[in-house]
């Protein structure tokens, strides 16, 4: 019996525990990973060939598809064990820097039994060749900038398909966006998103990421009536009177911006909103620079607003009280990342 054990336990571990590399995955990358196994990846501490949540990633930073397979045949002979369960199959299949493959190299990679797949900057034209493998990933992340295409999603009828950046989607694809069917539950638009794909982004019901240091041209058509769940500006660092009234029309959802450190009264007073149409939630993690006026304004109508380290001085406290908000309204997690 201990001898059993003893080799259960060396099968296990099997294989490197930790990968290190500081610079494997990019942001959207990371969130990505972190997503699935319900932690966070730690620079220098990526898991490889390790058992998390019934989850096991394989990970190579390589840009050659003959050492990616090598990664890859070499992992399926580890298994992991749990309570009457073992696992052999490739959870997570990471290869970020693997962008330059054939056809034939894409529909091996999809053929690997992986129940996720993430990959890099494949080109459109070799992710659009469909495999005839029935067992196909339920999530795959392409990073670059690329096109939902009606001929894409036909390819993944079953799979939640992640870009990088979305630059444009198909107009066949309005009926698939209003119901989200092959789509993940979160987009990243592209600076130069395609503004004929304006109207259908507007049906879109997940998180919609919007990068570029101020609104785009299309924005407000975009904007207008849409139903998304959280609008996210990540690159924003500054929110003046008119983009705040902008984002106040809709007064619905959530809304986040990453980047913003300080706030005006006058834009914090165009977000109030009132009791029958205001936001759901404001993010804002980085934000540290706001006045009593401000807080008050936010705090009046709004459920949860979340910001960076303010100072609680007793002016601020009685801003918030003032307003009829309580201190669960606002919660303080600084240099908190996207998610």
């Amino acid at each position: 019996m201990i001898a059993t054990l003893f080799l259960f336990i060396r099968i296990a571990l099997a294989g490197p525990i930790l990968y290190n590399d500081t610079h494997g995955l990019n942001e959207y990358q990371k969130e990505f990973v972190e997503r699935l196994i319900y932690r966070k990846v730690n620079d220098g501490n990526y898991r490889f060939h390790t058992f998390q949540y019934r989850s096991y990633w394989t990970y190579s930073n390589t840009t050659s598809f003959p050492a990616a397979n090598d990664v890859l045949q070499e992992s399926k002979d580890i298994e992991i064990f749990t309570v009457d369960e073992a696992y052999s199959q490739n959870s997570i299949v990471a290869f970020p820097n693997l962008s330059d493959i054939t056809v034939e190299q894409w529909h091996q990679l999809l053929e690997s039994d992986s129940i996720d797949l993430l990959v890099g900057d494949i080109s459109q034209s070799v992710l659009e060749n469909c495999s005839t493998f029935s067992n196909l990933p339920k999530r795959i992340f392409v990073s670059g900038e690329k096109k939902y295409s009606a001929k894409l999603m036909s390819c993944f009828p079953n799979t939640d398909i992640y870009f990088n950046r979305t630059k444009s989607f198909d107009s066949t694809l309005e009926t698939a966006l209003k119901t989200g069917k092959g789509f993940p539950n979160r987009l990243i638009l592209s600076e130069g998103f395609d503004i004929a794909s304006v109207n259908l982004l507007r049906n879109y019901t997940g998180d919609v990421v919007i990068l570029g240091h101020k609104l785009p041209g299309w924005f407000k058509d975009a904007y207008k009536g849409n139903k998304w769940k959280t609008l996210s500006l990540p690159e924003i660092d500054e929110l003046v009177p008119d983009v705040a009234t902008i984002l106040a029309s809709e007064g619905r959802g959530r809304i986040r911006l990453d980047n913003l450190k300080s706030l005006t009264e006058e834009s914090s007073e165009q977000l109030m909103g009132h009791s029958e149409h205001h936001f759901d939630r404001l993010d804002f993690p980085r934000l540290s620079e706001l006045s009593p006026k401000s807080i008050s304004h936010i705090t009046k109508h709004i459920p949860v607003v979340t910001v960076g380290t303010v100072p609680w001085t007793l002016k601020n406290i009685k801003a918030v009280q003032g307003s009829g908000g309580h201190f669960n309204h606002i919660n303080k997690y600084p240099n908190h990342k996207n998610c």
